[in-house]
């Protein structure tokens, strides 16, 4: 609907999708049936790859690695503010539980960080991650969560294939994975 094949991350509201053009300052915003409302940029932020929600804001880092987290409204379309990154955040989740923020590169590190930036947790991250999701919600038989989903294979010419890692564990949970490619 956009005519952009570089939709990569996506952040949700509860009303609106918002998905970031990869290597472009553009974002774009479907409502919950995916029908495609515009387009907006948000001035003084950079291209963007993944997004997340605290429920008031979206976060999200440039592609280039700027160690900066953009902290934005998309109501008003304004940058709001900036919160240090020990390192570059392609992928971001919003943890509640925490008030911080996963954030990680590939397979380089999977990082909990403060609003101050300070690392706060770190795990192995697999392979190939693109995007992912903090989970307190779901309920895994035999895993306590809460969990952080993983779209994997991005890099690698592989299947993408999203996984869950439970937090407790800091494990993959065998068994649980869609393949979405």
């Amino acid at each position: 609907q956009t005519g952009s094949l570089y939709l990569v991350g996506v952040g949700f509201d509860g009303t609106y999708f918002y998905c970031p053009e990869f290597a472009s300052p553009t974002i774009y915003k479907f409502d919950k049936n995916g029908s495609y409302i515009g387009s907006f940029t948000v001035p003084g932020v950079p291209d963007l790859i993944d997004l997340t929600y605290d429920g008031t804001y979206f976060y999200g880092q440039g592609q280039t690695p700027t160690n900066v987290i953009y902290q934005m409204d998309f109501t008003a379309q304004t940058l709001v503010g900036t919160i240090p990154s020990p390192h570059a955040a392609w992928n971001i989740a919003y943890d509640a539980n925490h008030d911080g923020f996963w954030i990680g590169q590939w397979s380089t590190y999977l990082s909990l960080i403060d609003r101050s930036g300070n690392v706060l947790d770190s795990m192995t991250p697999p392979d190939s991650m693109l995007g992912m999701a903090w989970d307190p919600w779901t309920h895994i038989e035999g895993y306590t969560g809460p969990f952080l989903w993983i779209s994997t294979g991005t890099s690698t010419g592989m299947p993408n294939i999203i996984k869950v890692i439970d937090l407790a564990t800091k494990t993959l949970i065998p068994g649980i994975e869609h393949n979405v490619a």
